[in-house]
């Protein structure tokens, strides 16, 4: 039995949608297993990690701690580091309530006390932070009793005094403490309403410094996190009767979303105002503020964790951004124009080019941003071994997908355009050859679910991509390598964790919307060698290239294989009434066979193999094959057909 080929295909969409049950007989969902199973261990040990960071003094560190060596590198307490860090470890709480967090969220709170009480009493001899500003400082020593900010650094930073904000605030909503962590008294010196102040009167300041500490400026980031400490802070001192305050931070909330508006350039949207960026010693920021790109994954952060009303994870700007980070790290076109006596990363080669983890699919990683020479140690072009992809920003991509499918499926529609193009020819839904379209679940209702679950599907090809990287035990460190993959940097790195518990989060909110939806067909996988069709036969084509243009990517050591192929094609719902934008196929599609399958329940010398090397089930059964494991080792396949 051979199933239609590219050139005449089966209708796999329709196949799997009649039935939810595999030919073995066991209900699908469109849940990755691998992933869920992994997440199953990966996210209660990074919690135990995020917890271990956080010390006897409350104090959150952001570099490694034991079992680690003290290595001397990030032991300090960064208020980003810190807000990031128990910002995840309250989501985890909200279903794994323990007394250790709630221990550790006390030891902080006494902690951050001391720590506001030191930035009120430390002028800045550099004249960088306004006196009233002063909780803007980006990091403080360890020291139990009197912990001093760090002067000689990267000040002021006033998204870190908005995520501490938000970190009490989301705590106090859970523990019904409010008294003890907001007071409308300024002279109260109560931690919320410390940080809140700060956040509403740094919003005209023009030489904030963003996540990465390179570079001065107006930031996106800045701003997304600014509004949301505010918007939520006001709805905060509002209960607590304090009006005057809730009225002023609306007020500046309204402004931060207002000045949000002016960083897309119609392509995405750029981290940085490049008018107002002014870089540090760092020379890959250096390059970043020449070029004016400002593609930072900071701006992905924004998005997943502001929830920006104008910008939600189904805006097509917020996808196009999405899209533009990705093509940074899987094509030359963003690095710097050097004359090659300069070290730059590779991003598109090396292990972006393997896409698979155990046979399973999996998307290529990223970094912070693509001008980057940070290698974790040296951030000047001459020493820099490369700067590495991040699991804090790989994670990101992870979670943006699984948000946007929760937006979608709480708006009911997708609009694609020429803005979000790119972000669809990744995901590879059934689409128009030619122009916008636009889908919603009352008019075809199985190609949206569809579409949903391949949103799903890769955000966890990105997290397999973090698993792939990761030891075995599941630590992490700040970065891995461009070339090997091997982890370097800062080791055990406590945002790296975090990522990885708020990816989660977002994924299991997003499988509730397609626990009854069929398995998307792989339409990379369904075409074997002999049936690929060059996709893109220029011949400087990279990975990224490939994907964002909707085709497939595999690497080939046979020759005359393209490693660049078309898709095949999946035919959508059928065609709706008329007041709805149909969505096509881009080739004529065959009429569907009928399929007639044998019994699955056969002995192992009656198996023929129907798979390829590394398929998985949902991959088998798309074939049209029988999927059932057997002994390790037997060479008696997992995938075929009855004989």
């Amino acid at each position: 039995m051979k199933l239609a080929t590219t050139a005449n295909l089966l209708s796999l969409s329709v196949l799997l949608s009649s039935s939810a049950v595999n030919a073995a007989g066991i209900v699908r969902r469109a849940e990755n297993r691998d992933v869920s199973d992994w997440l199953m261990t990966e996210v209660p040990f990074a919690v135990s990690r995020l917890l271990a960071h956080v010390n006897d003094n409350g104090a959150v560190v952001a570099g490694a701690v034991e079992p680690f060596p003290n290595d001397g590198k990030y032991q300090e307490y960064w208020l980003r580091d810190g807000g990031f860090t128990l910002l995840a470890v309250i989501d985890h709480y909200k279903t794994n309530p323990s007394q250790a967090i709630v221990d550790k969220m006390n030891a902080f709170f006494e902690w951050t006390k001391k720590v506001q009480k030191s930035a009120r009493e430390t002028r800045d001899p550099e004249g960088r932070l306004p006196d009233h500003l002063r909780q803007g400082w980006t990091k403080f020593s360890l020291n139990a009793e009197n912990p001093k900010p760090v002067i000689n650094w990267g000040n002021p930073q006033y998204d870190g005094p908005a995520l501490r904000a938000l970190t009490f605030i989301r705590w106090a909503d859970i523990t019904k403490e409010y008294g003890k962590y907001y007071a409308g008294d300024l002279n109260a010196f109560s931690v919320i309403k410390t940080d809140l102040e700060v956040v509403g009167h740094a919003l005209e300041e023009t030489n904030g410094i963003e996540p990465w500490e390179e570079i001065a400026g107006v930031h996106f980031f800045d701003l997304a996190i600014s509004y949301r400490a505010l918007i939520d802070g006001a709805d905060f001192a509002l209960a607590r009767g304090d009006k005057p305050a809730a009225d002023f931070y609306r007020l500046q909330a309204g402004k931060a979303l207002i000045k949000l508006n002016s960083f897309w350039d119609g392509k995405r949207i750029k981290a940085t105002l490049p008018d107002t960026a002014k870089p540090g010693g760092n020379e890959g920021s250096i390059s970043k503020s020449k070029q004016k790109y400002h593609i930072d994954v900071a701006t992905v952060y924004s998005f997943n964790h502001a929830n920006i009303p104008t910008f939600p994870h189904s805006h097509p700007q917020a996808q196009a951004t999405f899209a533009q980070h990705l093509r940074a790290f899987t094509t030359p076109e963003f690095l710097p124009n050097f004359d090659g006596t300069r070290v730059t990363s590779a991003w598109w080669a090396g292990i972006n080019a393997e896409l698979s983890l155990n046979g399973r699919p999996a998307n290529p990683a990223v970094g912070r941003y693509p001008e980057d020479v940070y290698d974790g140690t040296h951030s000047n072009y001459k020493d820099t071994a490369g700067a590495g992809f991040w699991f804090l920003a790989t994670n990101a991509m992870a979670e943006f997908l699984y948000r946007a499918a929760d937006a979608h499926a709480q708006s009911g529609v997708i609009e694609v355009n020429n803005v979000n193009g790119e972000f669809w020819n990744l995901i590879k839904v059934p689409k128009m050859a030619n122009g916008p379209w636009r889908l919603t679940r009352a008019e075809q209702p199985a190609t949206f679910n569809d579409a949903l679950a391949r949103l799903v599907d890769h955000g966890d090809r990105f997290l397999r991509r973090t698993q792939k990287h990761a030891t075995k035990e599941g630590y992490l460190a700040e970065q891995f390598r461009a070339d090997n993959g091997f982890q370097q940097g800062p080791g055990d790195l406590s945002w790296s964790y975090a990522s990885v518990v708020t990816a989660d989060v977002a994924r299991r909110a997003a499988l509730q919307h397609i626990k009854d939806v069929p398995t998307p067909v792989d339409t990379c996988a369904v075409v074997s060698d002999s049936e690929k069709t060059d996709c893109a036969p220029e011949p400087n084509v990279t990975v990224g290239s490939c994907l964002l243009r909707g085709c497939c990517w595999e690497k080939s050591a046979m020759a005359g294989v393209p490693w660049c192929f078309k898709q095949a094609l999946v035919v959508g719902d059928p065609k709706p009434s008329s007041t709805a934008t149909t969505v096509v196929a881009t080739t004529t599609v065959s009429p569907t066979p009928t399929i007639s399958l044998p019994s699955c329940e056969v002995q192992d010398a009656a198996r023929r193999d129907c798979g390829y090397p590394g398929i998985n089930a949902s991959q088998c059964v798309a074939k049209g094959c029988c999927w059932k494991q057997s002994t390790p080792n037997s060479r008696t396949p997992w995938c075929f057909i009855a004989v």
